[in-house]
């Protein structure tokens, strides 16, 4: 049996969603410089289909349908002496 989860008197819970599916593709590579530094590049897509979002109008989650998300991710990892890895990132979408 299906029970609704109501805080505060809301609906959070919606039963008509249908599975949220996708396929993700990524490509990338490690560049090592040989002094302690290492750069890390990927290239990414997703295409999702029958994608689950939060509508805060109604405070339910809804099928939104297609969406298609690229982008880049990149990271600089440095070891200094007695420090282990620091980690910089950057993606963009």
């Amino acid at each position: 049996m299906y029970e609704q989860w109501r805080p505060f008197g809301l609906a959070l819970a919606n039963p008509g969603l249908e599975p949220q599916q996708g396929e993700s593709y990524e490509i990338g590579a490690r560049f090592d410089t040989g002094r302690s530094t290492a750069v890390d590049i990927a290239l990414y897509k997703i295409e999702m289909h029958e994608e689950i979002s939060f509508d805060a109008s109604t405070y339910s989650y809804e099928n939104i349908g297609r969406s298609s998300h690229r982008g880049l991710e990149m990271a600089l990892r440095r070891s200094w002496g007695r420090c282990r890895d620091r980690d910089g990132h950057l993606c963009m979408e």
